[in-house]
């Protein structure tokens, strides 16, 4: 789990890796290092796993998984209203057979 002693020394797993990079973005980074004081290319490099997680750095991971809760349930939100959407344009056109 994130922020054991076992994990400082080591770069973030490959899987939080490609989550913090699909559902967080460029500008997040740069919020969370505003928020935090930890550089962005420390964040950057975090993670995508060219720097290792220590007890200075890890707030900043953390900070970026609570974004990255943040983006999903606004991308599941959004997916939701586009396929209501979708169903509701489907269920007005009259297919030729």
């Amino acid at each position: 789990m994130i922020g054991d002693p076992e994990q400082f020394g080591k770069p973030i797993s490959e899987q939080l890796s490609e989550y913090l990079k699909q559902y967080t973005t460029s500008n997040d980074r740069a919020n969370v290092c505003q928020q935090t004081s930890i550089g962005t290319s420390t964040i950057r490099d975090l993670v995508y796993r060219n720097n290792n997680l220590s007890k200075s750095n890890y707030i900043a991971v953390v900070e970026l998984m609570r974004i990255a809760v943040r983006n999903c349930t606004q991308k599941i939100n959004d997916s939701k209203q586009a396929k209501r959407y979708f169903e509701s344009e489907l269920s007005e056109i009259e297919v030729e057979a």
